[in-house]
This record gives C-alpha cells, sequence and structure tokens, in this order.
C-alpha cells in the first residue's frame, strides 16, 4: 500500500480513533500533544517510528507512568524533513519541560492535548498512523 492510499484509509478511520482517545481519558487524565523532530534524519517513517517507542519507554519507565501513545509519522513523499506526532495519554502527571528535554535526537514540542484544536485530525490527514499499543513503565505489579 502506498503512502498515499494509505492516508486516505486513515480518514475514513478519523471519527474511530477521535472516539478512542476521548473513550480512554478516564483512565488516562493527563494528555499531551508533542512533535518530535530529528536533528540527523532517520532513514525512513518505521526507523523514527521505533525511535519514538524508545523515548516512551524511556519516559514510562523514568516516570512511573503508563502511557497510551497516538503516534504517527511524516511519510517520505513529502520530502520534509523527519519527525514523529503523538497524541501521548498518561495516568501519571508528567510536566512538560520534563517530555521535551527527555527528547535528544533533536528538538521536542510538547503542548496540552486539546481536542478542540483537531490534533487527531492534522495527525492522521497528512501523516503515517502506526497502530499502537500502551508503553507500561516495567514495575511490579503492573495494572496493564
Amino acid at each position: 500500500m502506498t503512502e498515499q492510499e494509505q492516508i486516505t484509509k486513515q480518514l475514513k478511520e478519523l471519527p474511530h480513533i477521535r472516539t478512542n482517545i476521548n473513550d480512554r481519558r478516564e483512565q488516562y487524565p493527563y494528555a499531551w500533544w508533542i512533535c518530535l523532530d530529528f536533528e540527523e534524519d532517520p532513514v525512513d517513517p518505521i526507523q523514527s517510528h521505533k525511535m519514538c517507542f524508545g523515548w516512551l519507554r524511556h519516559v514510562a519507565r523514568f516516570n512511573e507512568a503508563h502511557l497510551a501513545p497516538y503516534v504517527s509519522v511524516e511519510p517520505l513523499h513529502t520530502g520534509k524533513r523527519q519527525s514523529v506526532h503523538v497524541i501521548l495519554l498518561s495516568d501519571t502527571y508528567i510536566r512538560q519541560d520534563v517530555l521535551s528535554e527527555s527528547w535528544k535526537h533533536g528538538f521536542g514540542y510538547v503542548r496540552q492535548y486539546d481536542p478542540k484544536q483537531l490534533g487527531v485530525e492534522y495527525m492522521f490527514n497528512h501523516h503515517i498512523g502506526f497502530s499502537s499499543h500502551v508503553v507500561c513503565h516495567g514495575k511490579k505489579p503492573c495494572r496493564v
């Protein structure tokens, strides 16, 4: 499937994605919209996705949090610099500066997530979405 075909398919799933995020807000009351830029570009969207999840595992462990991320990456066909966009839900409060400073591969832009700002539409209308899973802090006993 080409990048454009994947984005077209995602557009049909926007209401489901939006509902899924809203439904999880009770379990994960803290939410941020994050853009992770790279100083040195990863070769492809798969690599940038992997780097993002490495960062998410670090954030979860360091802050003893369970995270529910929604992730999209810059498609190659745009020719733009590689970046990752995340709507990050958490069961633990994490300061914005802690989130942005913990990203060591470039610049991390972090803002409180506001559903009225159309972050879901921006992420999945112009970028390649990836399936996601809850990231656990790894301490026992884990609720996830």
